[in-house]
C-alpha cells in the first residue's frame, strides 16, 4: 500500500500542478520523496529514459489514483508536473490520499459453527485493532472484499466444511464519517466431512512410490484444505525433481453417502525438461565464474527444481546480491 508521502519540486511559485505543458524530450527524472521511482514504475509504468507524453503522464495520474482508491483513499488526489531542463523533461507527481476510510463494523451472519471472531481474524477489512492508529490496519479496501470472501470460505474448508457457501460481501459506506460496515452472510455451512480414502493415480515417467506415505491429508481424519495443498505440492516438486518443470496435480473428490469424501490425487507431468543455458545478471562486482561454483544447474543438465532453490538460497547466503 503506498505511504503518504510529500513530493520536492523547484519549480517557480504559483507553477506547480498546473495544467501538463506540452514539452519535447525524454523524461529524464521522476522527482518524488518518499516513494522510489521503480515503484512509480512499477504501477504507472512510466519509465526514467521513456519520450515525454502529456497523455501517457495523465493516463499514470489516473491510473495511481484509480490504485489508491481501490486500496480505501476515496479522497485520494494525485497531480503531476513537468518542466524542463538542459537534457529533457522532469516529472513531479504528488500524492494525497486524504483521510481512509475506516471499517467500524463487521458482522457475519449464518455462522454458527465458526466463531465471528475466528472468521474476521483472517479477513483483510476488520475492524482496527487497539494499537491501529500506531500501526496502522482497519482501512476499508473494496478491492479485497472477493478475497475476503475466499478467506472465509477457506476457514471453514480446514475445517471439513466441503458444503460451505459464502455470499459475496457487502460494504456499507458513510462517506460523510469516513466510516464502512461490512457484512459476511454464511449462506450454508453443512457438516464436516471425514477422509474416507486417499488414492494416488499412476503418472507415466514419474517415480511417486512412496509419497503416499507422506501424505498429510489421511484416511479417517476431517478433511483439511491445508493438508491437501501441501499434498499437491509435494508430488509437484517430486515431479520437477525429476525433470519436469511444469508438472502439474488436481485432486479428483467423491462425496459418498455417510457423508465421507474420497480423494483422488492426479499428476500430469508434461514434457521432460532440460537446461538450455543458465544466464547471470546483477554481478557487478563478482566474476561470473565465480557465481557459477554456487549454481547445482549447467546447460545440457535434466531440470531439477530442488537444485534450482538450493542454488538461489546457496547465492543469498553468499551475499554477492
Amino acid at each position: 500500500m503506498l505511504k503518504k508521502v510529500t513530493f520536492l519540486s523547484i519549480v517557480a511559485a504559483g507553477a506547480l500542478f498546473a495544467a501538463l505543458p506540452n514539452l519535447s524530450g525524454k523524461i529524464t527524472q521522476i522527482d518524488s520523496s518518499g516513494i522510489t521511482a521503480e515503484k512509480i514504475t512499477a504501477a504507472t509504468g512510466i519509465h526514467e529514459g521513456d519520450n515525454y507524453s502529456p497523455s501517457a503522464i495523465e493516463a499514470a495520474k489516473s491510473r495511481l489514483e484509480a490504485g489508491l482508491k481501490q486500496s480505501g483513499y476515496v479522497d485520494a488526489k494525485v497531480n503531476v508536473n513537468a518542466v524542463k531542463d538542459d537534457d529533457g523533461v522532469k516529472v513531479s507527481f504528488k500524492l494525497d490520499k486524504g483521510e481512509p476510510i475506516k471499517i467500524k463494523k463487521v458482522t457475519f451472519v449464518g455462522n454458527s459453527k465458526l466463531s465471528s471472531d475466528v472468521l474476521e481474524s483472517q479477513v483483510t477489512n476488520k475492524v482496527g485493532g487497539m494499537f491501529a492508529w500506531l500501526v496502522g490496519g482497519g482501512e476499508a479496501i473494496p478491492s479485497q472484499l472477493e478475497y475476503d470472501q475466499a478467506k472465509v470460505r477457506d476457514e471453514y474448508l480446514k475445517r471439513g466444511y466441503l458444503d460451505v457457501v459464502v455470499d459475496k460481501p457487502l460494504m456499507k459506506t458513510n462517506f460523510a464519517a469516513k466510516s464502512a460496515e461490512v457484512t459476511f452472510n454464511i449462506k450454508n455451512e453443512g457438516e464436516p466431512y471425514n477422509v474416507k480414502s486417499i488414492e494416488l493415480a499412476q503418472a507415466s515417467g514419474v517415480d511417486l512410490s512412496g509419497e503416499q506415505e507422506k501424505f498429510k491429508l489421511k484416511a479417517g481424519q476431517v478433511f483439511n484444505v491445508e493438508n491437501l495443498r501441501h499434498d499437491l505440492n509435494m508430488l509437484i516438486e517430486k515431479s520437477a525433481d525429476q525433470g519436469y518443470a511444469f508438472a502439474n496435480a488436481q485432486p479428483q473428490f467423491r462425496k459418498n453417502p455417510d457423508h465421507t469424501i474420497s480423494v483422488r490425487y492426479v499428476v500430469q507431468p508434461g514434457q521432460k525438461i532440460r537446461v538450455h543455458d543458465v544466464k547471470i545478471s546483477g554481478n557487478t562486482k563478482t566474476k561470473e565464474n565465480v557465481v557459477r561454483r554456487y549454481i547445482y544447474l549447467a546447460p545440457g543438465d535434466q531440470f531439477n527444481l530442488t537444485d534450482l532453490k538450493e542454488s538461489r538460497n546457496e547465492m543469498q547466503r553468499t551475499g554477492f546480491f
